[in-house]
């Protein structure tokens, strides 16, 4: 049963040694000449996401229809309800490892009663607020 979620950015997570027993949580950029992050084999599942760092929350002027998409919302849901009772942690990333894949970790911290360190306020607030209404 998952215990523990970590967000972190590309570099790193593309650096790291797969955890046998944690998932992963990719999210990249639809146009980043780096493709898909090249994430070492041994993972326990992978979730691929591909959409920009825009949060029409924080930013009014950010374009809501380039944000992330409901549906991605709902695919992360379903990824991690499947995956949460068979792993021990999931591992979130995006290019900085700072707003989208902050957003992630905090709902699922949430989500399953996981220790996460609440005073941080870099997380991307749309995609947070689109995981709450949906999960």
């Amino acid at each position: 049963m998952i215990n523990e979620v970590c967000f972190t950015s590309r570099k790193a997570i593309e650096a790291r040694h797969a955890l046998h027993q944690w998932a992963v949580i990719s999210i990249t950029e639809p146009t980043s000449a780096f493709g898909q992050a090249n994430l070492q084999d041994g993972w326990h599942s992978v979730l691929r996401l591909q959409h920009y760092d825009l949060d029409p929350v924080r930013h009014p002027e950010d374009d809501i229809e380039a944000a992330m998409p409901e549906h991605q919302a709902t695919q992360i849901i379903e990824f991690v309800t499947l995956v949460a009772p068979l792993v021990e942690g999931i591992m979130v990333h995006c290019n900085q490892g700072v707003s989208r894949s902050a957003a992630v970790a905090k709902w699922i911290a949430d989500k399953y009663d996981i220790p996460f360190d609440h005073s941080y306020d870099q997380h991307n607030l749309h995609i947070y607020q689109l995981l709450k209404e949906n999960g």
